[in-house]
């Protein structure tokens, strides 16, 4: 080590910087996010320029502006359109599965099976959608039935012909609407046994 070397130990003052490059670190000193260096050359600059300074006083009376947060209700509406669009061709097919089954007169043993499951699963994603699946599946009965409500009137007066249909359609559409129901009550109590496990978990 050179004994004639001096070593420079006096602390550097901060180099001058342009007004511009000043401005745009102001506001990260008054967020107190900027680094230790930028700050001193800021407060360095603020003492030696008067316009720089009162735009620094100007800054200081300003409230920050809140951060843009995203509409919780807004997304949360977003998400239940797509949930219930999703439902509703659920509900579609499985209604029109099970009608065109109960159509064939095959595999009948299947209608209960895709009536419960298309209600239980309305049922698992909505409280409300789920509702419509037994009144439509009821509906199905008296539908097919129509063709052979104007038989019927071809050979007999149109009250007999009304009371013969539907002393015919109110027990297989009654059914309908039960099994539905027992597809919507399975899915409440499973729902209800899965948030009672993550509860407790």
């Amino acid at each position: 080590m050179n004994p004639n070397k001096v070593e420079n130990t006096a602390p550097q003052t901060p180099q001058a910087l342009p007004c511009g490059v000043i401005q745009d670190l102001m506001p990260l000193v008054r967020d107190g996010v900027a680094g230790p260096e930028s700050e001193a050359m800021v407060k360095a600059h603020l003492a030696q320029c008067e316009d720089c300074r009162t735009l620094w006083e100007a800054l200081g009376t300003q409230s920050p502006a809140p951060a843009a947060l995203p509409d919780d209700s807004a997304v949360l509406h977003k998400v239940k359109a797509r949930v219930s669009l999703w439902l509703l061709l659920v509900i579609v097919v499985g209604l029109l599965l099970g009608m065109a089954i109960m159509g064939s007169g095959r595999a009948i043993g299947l209608v209960f099976v895709i009536f419960p499951l298309t209600c239980g699963i309305a049922r698992w994603f909505d409280d409300g959608i789920w509702k419509l699946v037994p009144i439509l599946a009821a509906a199905i009965v008296p539908i097919q039935s129509l063709p052979s409500l104007f038989t019927m009137m071809d050979y007999t007066t149109p009250a007999s012909a009304l009371f013969s249909y539907f002393q015919g359609v109110w027990m297989p559409a009654s059914l309908l609407a039960v099994i539905c129901l027992v597809g919507a009550l399975t899915a409440s109590l499973l729902r209800y046994a899965v948030k009672g496990k993550g509860k407790k978990q």
